[in-house]
């Protein structure tokens, strides 16, 4: 395991999972949806899985994995001094609250309370029907970016991909903010190359392009 220092007070953790390096994209993210906070798996050229995430420079890998949020609801208080904090602009929809779509920002990060978290969230792209192709193309680009995003990771869902971040309760106040900056920065990276992954034909050239480089390289096509 390798660890990287990030902003006062975090670390990015990496560590190698031979285990999963025959996995495919789509449950890598399966997967990932189950990890808390901002771990996540990723995917390399190659098909080498690791595991990934920002922690508290206290906090140890092997304890956030078995650990499970308490059962107690965030109170608003501290969300939104976070929220006011990160310098986002922000308004509550029910028991929600949004940072607005705009110029910078493609889509809406809606902040809601779950037990013993924080969830920070995007739709990245959403579709009403998607092909096998344009699943497996966008499930590779999301797992292989996973690599480039901080404080936030992929998921698929259905109908749609997001940027998800989840935040303990008890690490709101330190955490929050780098949570909504992560979104908002891998919103920017790749909601433009997520959507044009649904245009038609563009999916099944992306994959030929990855299976040609693969062997071209001499590795086992991801």
């Amino acid at each position: 395991m390798t660890t990287q220092a990030l902003a006062a007070g975090w670390v990015l953790v990496r560590r190698g999972c031979p285990e999963l390096d025959s996995t495919s994209p789509a449950d890598l993210l399966v997967h990932t949806s189950g990890l808390p906070g901002t771990l996540r798996l990723t995917t390399a050229i190659g098909g080498t899985v690791s595991l990934l995430g920002e922690l508290p420079t206290e906090a140890d890998l092997e304890e956030t994995l078995a650990g499970r949020p308490e059962e107690v609801a965030p109170e608003p208080g501290p969300v939104e001094a976070a929220l006011d904090s990160a310098c986002f602009p922000w308004r509550r929809r029910e028991d929600n609250w949004i940072i607005p779509a705009s110029a910078s920002l493609r889509r809406e990060i809606t902040i809601h309370g779950a037990p013993g978290e924080v969830i920070v969230e995007a739709v990245l792209v959403d579709w009403s029907a998607i092909s096998t192709a344009q699943r497996a193309a966008l499930a590779l680009v999301l797992c292989r970016a996973q690599q480039g995003l901080r404080f936030a990771r992929a998921e698929m869902d259905p109908g749609q991909a997001r940027l998800r971040a989840r935040v303990a309760w008890n690490q709101v106040e330190q955490g929050l903010a780098h949570a909504l900056g992560g979104v908002a920065a891998g919103m920017r990276l790749l909601a433009q190359e997520a959507a044009a992954l649904l245009v038609p034909g563009v999916a099944d050239a992306y994959l030929r392009f990855v299976a040609a480089s693969s062997r071209n390289e001499g590795v086992p096509a991801a």
